[in-house]
């Protein structure tokens, strides 16, 4: 049976780590907004710590309890191991199915631009001011 203080809908596990991914969030919009990473955090420990860091170590350790207690009440380890491989390989197969599509895409992109450059470069070629001298 599973610890009442930690089942999906009684904890406060989720807001945990949704504050340490705004985190994160928020200290990376500085370097994508072309400003210094100076956070309050930072200016505070003077660049020992930041947002981001801090965000990452605090999802990571809950992260790694929520495993560890689903590993603990796991029936066996096989069990555990294959609700893990349930959780993520379907996303995971989902994800390069598309980023496959989308490489694809880019090359066949890419051919038909080169084609088109190297029909327009003909044509400027033998119709362009230079073509008849």
């Amino acid at each position: 049976m599973s610890d009442p203080l930690i089942t999906r809908t009684s904890n406060n596990f989720n807001l945990l780590r949704l504050l340490a991914a705004f985190g994160v969030i928020i200290t990376h919009s500085y370097t994508l907004l072309g400003f210094a990473e100076k956070d309050l955090l930072t200016k505070m420990t003077n660049g020992l710590l930041s947002f981001s860091r801090l965000g990452v170590y605090v999802f990571f350790v809950i992260s790694g309890f929520l495993v560890a207690n689903s590993l603990w009440n796991s029936k066996n380890t096989a069990s555990f191991f294959w609700k893990r491989f349930l959780r993520i390989f379907p996303a995971l197969f989902v994800v390069l199915f598309l980023k496959a599509a989308l490489d694809i895409k880019g090359q066949i992109d890419a051919k038909r631009d080169e084609e088109r450059q190297s029909i327009a470069k003909e044509l400027a070629d033998t119709f362009g001011p230079r073509a008849n001298k």
